[in-house]
């Protein structure tokens, strides 16, 4: 087990930073106007996937060419500073001869990179430096097409796509590449248009995809063979939902936010945006949108704030006349009335992704947001202003940060059997803990300051 102790805030926090500001009730998320890309992007530009570095680099993955002022283009995968500015020494300014849909950081800062180009595609191991690990079994292969590549706790690695045959399928690698045989391959018998796989704090698949009729949200056990106590299709052939599924996001709870551009043929009123339960069966509780009813629009991407806040990237219309390309809705999906200000984006966003710094990377077809230049993609800080802030990231592969206003007397990690697995007392108001070495399991952290004690759940995957 680790402990790290650091200074994240006075990085962000300590440089006088201007900040524009969009309110959402009393927890404000702030554009970071120091936060200035030096990248040109040509006309068609579509964001695929985003990674972040432990050193807080920014990787972009998707169908995109970046101008240089030298007139040469790179493109479709590129690696950013942390104040922005292009890093020409990633992958030696080379990007990507293909269409990157999928990004995967390890702890070590390499990224596996599932990527697409007509007929063919696979998966690459690249070093920290963005070159190509040659010891990594290159999964690549005509008529191969790469829907979305995942990672699970145990660093094994999941691809989902049109395998061998055609036939679209699931595999397993490990984590050198090979071909992981104690997984059941398993095969998608009908025509897959769009999907997104991930997997649980217990290594269990859950893919959601769209068919060319209706919406599937299938889950499988971590040998893969098939979850049958999974109530999807119960729901399915109850509401009938029918339309694209774009994202997928597993809340802490292990419940299942779908999002995409899709209609209950049943109840109009489910629409682009549903919770699913652990076990498949539709979360009552997670409110209606009546505007994606009415008007439509699309849900690209989801993103879960460490207070409960839900984040949703997209294009919305029929809000007080508007459209608006973010929502935050509460833990049960109200949408917040708050976040109406009109200071927006430009145009439709695309992907949202949540650093572990609570920095929150938008990226998009926007060029601006508000009276600030944002091309292309923008930072905000979503920082909850409490004395002690949720650890987070939570769910965690193994570390785990923790900031506060007071200063920090003692931590204390116990398992859920009550055992104490981890203490100390740091005296400082931020720091990283690694609980990697321990089980995959739930966990309880103790926060005491001098004016108050927090007890937070933390689950490791």
């Amino acid at each position: 087990m680790r402990i790290r102790y650091y200074a994240i805030r006075k990085l962000f926090f300590g440089l006088g930073l201007i900040f524009s500001v969009l309110a959402v009730n009393s927890q404000p998320i702030t554009l970071d106007t120091k936060f200035k890309p030096n990248i040109i992007f040509n006309d068609f530009n579509e964001f695929y996937a985003i990674g972040t570095q432990s050193d807080s680099k920014i990787i972009l993955g998707g169908q995109f060419n970046v101008l240089l002022p030298d007139s040469s283009l790179i493109g479709n995968l590129i690696r950013l500073e942390k104040n922005g500015l292009m890093d020409l020494s990633f992958n030696d300014g080379k990007g990507s001869d293909f269409f990157v849909n999928s990004i995967i950081t390890a702890t070590n800062d390499e990224n596996y990179i599932g990527w697409n180009w007509p007929l063919r595609g696979g998966v690459y191991k690249l070093q920290k430096t963005g070159t190509v690990d040659t010891s990594f079994n290159q999964i690549k292969a005509p008529k191969i097409i790469v829907i979305k590549v995942a990672k699970q706790s145990d660093g094994k690695i999941l691809l989902a796509g049109n395998y061998q045959n055609d036939k679209f399928s699931i595999i397993r690698l490990h984590p050198n590449g090979m071909l992981d045989t104690t997984f059941k391959q398993v095969i998608i018998t009908e025509t897959v248009v769009m999907g997104d796989i991930f997997s649980t704090f217990n290594n269990e698949v859950i893919f959601g995809y769209s068919n060319l009729k209706q919406i599937r949200v299938l889950s499988f056990n971590s040998d893969g063979s098939t979850n049958t106590s999974f109530k999807y299709n119960e729901l399915q052939q109850k509401l009938n939902f029918k339309g694209r599924l774009n994202c997928l996001k597993l809340q802490e709870d292990g419940k299942i936010l779908v999002g995409g551009e899709f209609k209950s043929a049943v109840d109009y009123d489910y629409a682009n945006l549903i919770r699913l339960n652990s076990d498949g069966s539709l979360d009552v509780v997670f409110k209606k949108i009546p505007e994606f009813r009415s008007s439509g629009g699309s849900v690209q991407s989801i993103a879960l704030l460490p207070d409960k806040r839900i984040l949703l990237g997209g294009v919305f219309f029929g809000f007080n006349g508007m459209q608006k390309n973010i929502l935050s809705l509460d833990i049960n999906g109200k949408v917040d009335s708050s976040f109406s200000d009109p200071i927006e984006f430009n145009s439709f966003v695309t992907r949202l992704h949540l650093f572990g710094n609570g920095k929150l990377l938008v990226a998009g077809n926007f060029t601006k947001y508000g009276n600030s230049l944002a091309n292309h993609i923008a930072l905000f800080d979503t920082k909850v202003q409490v004395n002690i802030e949720p650890i987070f990231p939570n769910p965690t592969h193994g570390s785990f940060s923790i900031f506060s206003k007071d200063v920090i007397r003692r931590i204390e990690v116990f398992n859920a059997m009550g055992q104490l697995v981890l203490q100390t007392n740091p005296l400082l108001n931020e720091l990283e803990m690694d609980i990697g070495e321990s089980s995959s399991g739930i966990y309880y952290v103790n926060i005491t300051t001098n004016v108050e004690r927090k007890t937070f759940k933390l689950i490791k995957y």
